[in-house]
């Protein structure tokens, strides 16, 4: 199970990601690729949004096999529910092989910034971008409500760039109990250990 691009829940949904999408003439439709077997070949990205289960061996071979053609895949991994929750290893698994270490934990802001935006120390904020081709311009504050670590790493000879990367008042936690953001917000993976391209 990931997120629905049709729900319009306010804090779980992601139908004004899609209608906005849609307004820019891009075509949303869901994927299932344990029954598809592979991407189509006219998919542009795949969103991998908020898996709460780990994915089967063959869908990861799936993506793998995009990936490897050159296809883009935005992984939006939200933090473990509970410290004991089982891990998504395989798609981790996947991730990291492409340069991108996922932390097992949560992100959480203690600099105040996020009380600027009627929210807590579960968002952390981001204001200040280092140079990538993705938030080249951004002259605006993002924030990541739930958000986990990622970092970039060498990979095949490469090395993965951060896009996004939270304040000095950020730290991480293993495990999150009772620590629920307010207000609105989606759940991306991001925070302080970085957002890579």
């Amino acid at each position: 199970g990931e997120r629905d691009p049709t729900d319009s829940d306010e804090r779980n949904g992601y139908s004004g990601i899609t209608a906005a999408l849609e307004r820019v003439n891009d075509k949303v439709a869901t994927l299932v690729l344990a029954q598809e077997g592979d991407v189509p070949a006219d998919a542009t990205v795949v969103v991998v949004a908020g898996p709460e289960t780990d994915f089967f061996q063959p869908e990861v071979e799936a993506l793998e096999r995009y990936i490897t053609k050159g296809g883009k895949v935005f992984f939006l991994i939200d933090p473990p529910a509970q410290a004991d929750s089982p891990p998504l290893a395989n798609v981790i698994g996947l991730v990291e092989k492409w340069g991108v270490r996922v932390g097992n934990n949560v992100v959480v802001d203690v600099s105040g910034m996020g009380q600027l935006l009627g929210t807590d120390e579960s968002v952390p904020v981001v204001a200040t971008y280092p140079p990538h081709a993705i938030t080249e311009g951004f002259s605006f504050v993002t924030a990541y409500p739930m958000a986990r670590s990622v970092t970039p790493t060498r990979y095949g000879g490469r090395q993965s760039r951060s896009g996004a990367a939270s304040g000095e008042g950020s730290s991480l936690m293993l495990s999150a109990p009772g620590l629920r953001p307010r207000g609105a917000g989606r759940r991306v993976a991001g925070g302080r250990h970085r957002r890579p391209r």
